[in-house]
């Protein structure tokens, strides 16, 4: 009976220095990481991630079919476009029709791009703390050519819809308030006007004597 007792009270002991070990271990267990990418925390650590994400902006600028969305935005209301066939989308923009009803008039895209353009912007200066080959002018000439990105994707976005959300900060959680107002669009090209004279200044007029090399990036001549 006593060695019952023994071999219970031990059985229990043991339990509860496994708990307590589980206990201890819980938060590393709830603390996953994506098996197939990298965290905020482990990026932004050198001259060449920031780099990859403004190629990323300009990437994503050219997908998605954003520049046919471009395109049809002006050229489809200034009845410039006499298709022998015209889609009922096609038609509704060409009525005035320009609701989020319709795909083609649907913004979510260059959302995406501005956002990007935000976070570039947002933690390339974070880049610099351990990087010491990250200079100040390299520095300012991403973050000059994510905003002249940006600035282009409001442009298209006031151009079309006049008024629309106007966002500068980056979005990168579920807990910050994704419900913007819209801001009134003569405000913001004459925020954008402002930007693009504060970045001239410090952005390249080439980066090198190749024409491949300055093909399709922003520079001090275009903005």
């Amino acid at each position: 009976m006593n060695k019952s007792i023994i071999i219970i009270r031990k059985s229990i002991a043991a339990i509860l220095l496994m708990s307590a070990s589980i206990l201890c271990s819980c938060d590393k267990w709830l603390t996953l990481e994506p098996e197939d990418g990298v965290t905020k925390d482990d990026y932004w650590t050198t001259k060449e991630e920031v780099y990859a994400s403004l190629m990323g902006c300009y990437s994503a600028m050219t997908s998605d079919g954003m520049p046919e969305k471009m395109f049809l935005w002006g050229e489809l209301r200034g009845e410039t476009l006499m298709p022998n066939t015209v889609p009922d989308r096609y038609q509704l923009i060409m009525d005035g029709d320009i609701t989020s009803n319709n795909e083609v008039t649907s913004w979510k895209q260059f959302y995406t791009v501005i956002n990007q353009c935000n976070t570039v912007i947002k933690y390339a200066n974070q880049a610099q703390q351990y990087d010491e080959s990250f200079t100040d002018q390299l520095l300012d000439q991403y973050q000059s050519e994510a905003i002249a990105i940006r600035s282009l994707m409001y442009f298209y976005l006031v151009r079309t819809f006049k008024d629309v959300p106007y966002v500068t900060d980056a979005i990168i959680s579920d807990d910050q308030d994704l419900q913007i107002e819209k801001s009134d669009g003569t405000v913001i090209l004459d925020s954008l006007v402002h930007s693009l004279e504060n970045i001239a200044p410090k952005m390249a007029v080439r980066f090198g004597e190749n024409p491949a090399v300055n093909k399709g990036r922003f520079t001090a001549l275009g903005v």
